[in-house]
């Protein structure tokens, strides 16, 4: 039985790495070509720290072809004139997905009606430094298709949790997958529960003709969470062109 796990988790990372980046499907939603013309080496596939060194040299991101751009890091420091760029992308009608602390750029600097509300907190009032959570998945939200309505989230140091706050333009906004009401820990540590119950572990935010959406937790991370794949590929699939 565990020959068969191990030969069926390499099985869907192979899968992964031919569909992310032997099809193209990667590079056809997130540009590196740009990299080359501020002195970086376009890397072999996606490299997102060099990515968020484009991002602070210059608003020219070469993303007018452009459905969807992925963001992993936390970019509090990019440049005014990138975050000006990345934000027309999204107005125009791209979708920007990020994953964890890389929130933190859209809410801030696009003025988006969530709030992460973990941020602050100390660690003897919230933790959990890499558990499996349990999430409820809404699946008839688009993003969620395929998914079941009971799943797990990989939740690491760094993850968000959010809630919708009220506005006076009342922005549509989508909460795709929540945390469960109580007995969230499914495997790992987790203390003060009560903060991120019932909140939403994604999001989906319009924003001018595109939207935003944000992952709180890494669905992709290392290429093993194949529970939460879906959440980002719908993501990206259901992009609209631009």
């Amino acid at each position: 039985m565990r020959t068969l796990l191990v030969l069926a988790a390499a099985f869907a990372a192979a899968v992964f790495f031919f569909i992310f980046f032997v099809t193209g499907i990667f590079r056809n939603y997130v540009d590196t070509s740009f990299l080359k013309r501020y002195g970086h080496a376009e890397p072999e596939g996606y490299t997102l720290r060099r990515f968020y060194a484009a991002i602070e040299a210059s608003a020219d991101l070469a993303l007018a072809e452009r459905r969807a751009l992925v963001l992993d890091l936390r970019a509090a420091m990019a440049s005014d004139e990138g975050v000006k760029a990345l934000e027309a992308f999204v107005e125009a009608g791209g979708t920007l997905v990020t994953f964890g602390e890389a929130g933190d750029l859209a809410i801030e600097k696009f003025d988006l009606p969530v709030r992460n509300v973990v941020a602050g907190l100390s660690s003897t009032e919230f933790w959990s430094p890499g558990s499996t959570l349990r999430v409820h998945v809404d699946d008839t939200d688009p993003v969620a298709y395929g998914m079941p309505e009971d799943a797990l989230a990989t939740f690491l140091a760094g993850s968000q949790v959010y809630q919708l706050v009220p506005t006076a333009e009342n922005e549509r906004a989508d909460r795709p997958v929540t945390y469960v009401h109580r007995d969230i820990l499914q495997s790992g540590w987790l203390l003060g529960e009560d903060h991120i119950a019932d909140k939403a572990a994604m999001v989906s935010v319009d924003h001018g003709s595109g939207k935003v959406v944000l992952i709180g937790f890494r669905a992709q991370h290392r290429a093993q969470t194949h529970g939460t794949f879906k959440l980002l590929f719908n993501t990206l699939v259901g992009s609209p062109e631009m």
